[in-house]
């Protein structure tokens, strides 16, 4: 159903395409947890009946009625994103090595099963790959999933985070970033991480941190919440999994966040405008951008060590308890 693209990303270290071990993932209803049948017009349920149609070329698990987030603003900002990202703006390319280092503490790249959670245009998911793991994405956007799709990744799933297309304990990581502080029922997404992850298994976090740092952009961009450690940590711990590291990130950047909200404080200002969020994402002059992005991975190299006692976000990884199975 879903074409074998070549990895083309220029990070890419793989020459063959990218499909996965054979048979692999195992998908299972997002409703009732059944097994699949495929067919050419995608995948039903044999147990509850429910039919899962093909969009744009992959499977949409998406609930019936249930719009995909792409209206005008969400395409405008995806757009924005994916040159941000093809333009090496910093802190995608901070992303980036935090989250290789996290899985690296624990885990062997090569033959790696990553489940990417939100993974939008794939562009964590695409790095992943080209390191050698075998990865899987859903996002709610079918257009991120098409620019997923033509960039080389194979396979890719229109879902929610909540309700997974996939059977049980068969991932060694799932990476959710920036994505919980999106949904109503984060810790029902947490539930479903650790649902398909294997027993010694990883989840993997990104997030804004400290609700006091809130402003009105994150209600502009659909933000539900702004995260502290221990909260999070209580969060993880009632969605079963043990939390092995907590940091906050980015301290550096507290005190330009705290000089914007004190001038949104002063002069009040609720548009609603698309153009006030993409402003956010705007790419600094390069030599900014190179002495930011340098900063921000010497910040990185400390995090196996240090943990930063504040920071505009924070990364997490926790363990799904049990005997890792092989």
């Amino acid at each position: 159903m879903l074409r074998e693209n070549a990895c083309i990303t220029r990070n890419c270290m793989r020459t063959e395409p990218f499909t996965g071990p054979p048979g692999w993932p195992v998908l299972a209803c997002p409703r009732c947890k059944g097994p699949l049948q495929a067919s050419s017009e995608g995948y039903s349920c044999g147990q509850c009946g429910r039919a899962y149609p093909a969009s744009k070329g992959f499977p949409d698990f998406l609930p019936a009625g249930n719009t995909p987030i792409d209206d005008g603003f969400s395409l405008q900002l995806l757009e924005l994103l994916y040159d941000r990202e093809k333009a090496g703006h910093f802190i995608f390319q901070v992303r980036r090595k935090l989250i290789e280092k996290m899985v690296r503490k624990y885990h062997r790249l090569d033959g790696l099963r990553v489940l990417d959670i939100g993974c939008g245009t794939g562009f964590i998911a695409r790095h992943m790959a080209g390191l050698g793991a075998d990865i899987a994405g859903i996002d709610a956007s079918l257009s991120a999933l098409q620019k997923c799709q033509d960039e080389g990744l194979h396979h890719i799933y229109a879902s929610h985070g909540d309700a997974l297309p996939f059977a049980d304990n068969q991932f060694d990581a799932v990476l959710c970033l920036d994505v919980l502080e999106h949904v109503q029922d984060d810790v029902g997404v947490m539930r479903e991480a650790h649902r398909v992850l294997r027993p010694g298994g990883h989840f993997l976090i990104l997030a804004p941190a400290l609700p006091h740092l809130w402003r009105n952009c994150d209600s502009l961009i659909g933000h539900k919440r702004r995260y502290t450690r221990k909260e999070l940590s209580r969060r993880l711990r009632g969605a079963g999994f043990v939390p092995k590291r907590l940091t906050y990130l980015f301290p550096l950047f507290v005190l330009p966040a705290l000089a914007y909200l004190l001038i949104e404080k002063l002069f009040p200002v609720r548009s609603t405008a698309p153009s006030d969020i993409l402003r956010e994402f705007a790419l600094p002059p390069k030599w900014l951008n190179t002495l930011a992005q340098q900063v921000l991975m010497g910040e990185i190299a400390l995090i196996p060590y240090v943990s930063m006692p504040f920071g505009i976000s924070i990364a997490g990884i926790s363990e799904k308890p049990g005997i890792p199975t092989v």
